[in-house]
């Protein structure tokens, strides 16, 4: 029985060539969501077949979205739009239009999958003093997962670099597992009821120590630096060790003993590596390497700048293979 992949805000599809490494023939992508045209050229060009709707906003919903013959997904991936929460953008966080998390778990109350792995940049924890990532988190706990997030940057994978991420990934309890669709909904009605009802109270009490104290991370958001880089780097040092997971303590000591082991500034490149960014974009990509190293006979590129943008965007499917083998160890013992 193959292995079901819903991938939401899909980019040039990371998520999906992660999970083809880790589960092979037994692996069935049902469906895209991704928006821009560049990656959904992308999209079908490496995954041709697999169904792509276009905007997260309209999928789903009353009508229904074809997902396959079966309405059945084993996992469902998505890296919400950064830029809310990234040092690059704004950071306006919720007020931000691209602020798109509340249809990602629309679509997670509809499609109820086994198994969750959202990405998000580091920033994400900072916003609004740590309340909009404790949102995200209960959100998926009021929806019958348990839990547990992540800080794995793209160095633990000896990336020379390092591109902090937040993962969070959520696996469906027993109970939800064992409810029928019909169960599902009727509870999904009752639990949007009492939501609504929590979200009245919660704003109606919340005290005015607290309204002080966002407004008050809210004035030093904005006059941080001219420099983004260098005030989110200034307040990631200054909240790694509050932060981050034990794990992701122990993955950072990792990093620094092979680097001091090589000798040398940058972590060990992977082989892969290389085989990895050409597999999830076009061929004769302009991305400044030499034609020497890289086995390409490179022209001008018309897309240069789409291109570009998109690998910023996309996820290191290093890491998510690592995750994603865990699900299948873990599946493989049930």
């Amino acid at each position: 029985m193959a292995f079901r992949h819903l991938d939401l805000f899909s980019g040039i599809g990371g998520f999906a060539y992660a999970a083809q490494q880790v589960w092979d023939d037994d692996y069935e992508c049902v469906g895209f969501v991704e928006i821009d045209p560049f990656c959904q050229a992308v999209l079908k060009l490496r995954f041709p077949g697999v169904p792509i709707h276009d905007d997260i906003k309209t999928f789903g919903g009353e009508q229904g979205e074809p997902i396959g013959e079966e309405s059945r997904i084993d996992l469902l991936t998505g890296g919400f739009p950064c830029q809310p929460f990234s040092a690059a953008g704004l950071r306006r966080g919720k007020a931000d239009n691209r602020w798109l998390w509340k249809d990602m778990l629309r679509v997670i109350q509809e499609v109820r999958p086994s198994w969750i792995i959202a990405e998000n940049v580091y920033g994400l924890l900072t916003m609004q003093g740590g309340l909009v990532f404790d949102e995200i988190i209960s959100d998926m706990e009021n929806e019958g997962y348990e839990v547990q997030p992540f800080i794995i940057p793209a160095c633990a994978k000896n990336a020379p670099h390092r591109r902090d991420r937040v993962w969070i990934i959520g696996n469906a309890t027993e109970t939800r597992l064992q409810k029928s669709p019909a169960e599902e909904q009727q509870e999904s009605v009752q639990d949007a009821e009492r939501r609504n009802r929590t979200d009245v109270n919660n704003t109606a009490i919340r005290s005015e120590d607290q309204e002080r104290e966002i407004q008050e991370w809210q004035n030093a958001e904005s006059n941080r630096s001219d420099s983004p880089d260098r005030g989110d780097a200034q307040n990631s040092r200054s909240q790694r060790s509050s932060r981050r997971s034990k794990d992701s303590r122990q993955i950072l000591e990792c990093e620094s003993t092979e680097t001091e082991n090589t000798g040398s500034d940058f972590l060990l490149w992977n082989i892969d590596w290389r085989d990895v960014a050409l597999a999830t974009c076009h061929d004769r990509v302009d991305d400044g390497i030499s034609a020497r190293l890289d086995g390409l006979e490179l022209s001008a590129a018309k897309h240069r700048m789409e291109r570009i943008k998109a690998l910023g965007n996309a996820i290191v499917p290093q890491v998510a293979m690592e995750i994603m083998k865990g699900i299948k160890y873990a599946e493989q013992q049930n």
